[in-house]
């Protein structure tokens, strides 16, 4: 994870909740691709993620926002849709022995957020 803090410092993003624990993280591009995301199991269904993902929605310039999804995680595909992600693509064997989809969000579609 340090190697992603050197290589995107502008754009990786710590949650902590109120005691200073760390709960999340976000790394992205500052054109909006979404690096890697991540919540703690213990912290999930709390808005964390959302509050993550806005952090690349409101950057500044950022037209659209991207991220690769493996076809098995489920729960990550579901957060997505809710979020207002469409899948656009898939790339076969992006995970090695696994395929992802290529989901995307646009503002033109997706003003809620």
């Amino acid at each position: 994870m340090i190697n992603l803090y050197w290589l995107y410092p502008e754009t990786f993003r710590v949650y902590l909740d109120t005691e200073g624990l760390i709960r999340g993280y976000i790394v992205f591009s500052q054109d909006g691709h979404i690096i890697s995301i991540a919540v703690h199991p213990q912290a999930r269904r709390r808005g964390i993620g959302r509050e993550l993902i806005q952090e690349v929605i409101h950057y500044p310039k950022v037209k659209k926002v991207w991220a690769e999804v493996r076809k098995s995680n489920e729960g990550a595909q579901a957060f997505y849709r809710k979020m207002g992600f469409q899948t656009v693509g898939t790339i076969p064997n992006y995970y090695g022995n696994e395929d992802a989809w290529v989901i995307q969000w646009a503002p033109s579609t997706n003003e809620h957020l």
